[in-house]
């Protein structure tokens, strides 16, 4: 799943500081996926 999303990224026209927010944004929401899951 994050491939496909690096993958994303990488065709976006995006500028640094918006494709680091994404990323930041995309690992929080694993992060909490992955907790509810295992709660």
């Amino acid at each position: 799943m994050e491939e496909v999303f690096a993958r994303r990224l990488a065709l976006e026209a995006l500028d640094p500081p918006q494709r680091e927010r994404l990323n930041q944004l995309f690992s929080s929401t694993l992060y909490a996926l992955n907790e509810e899951h295992e709660a």
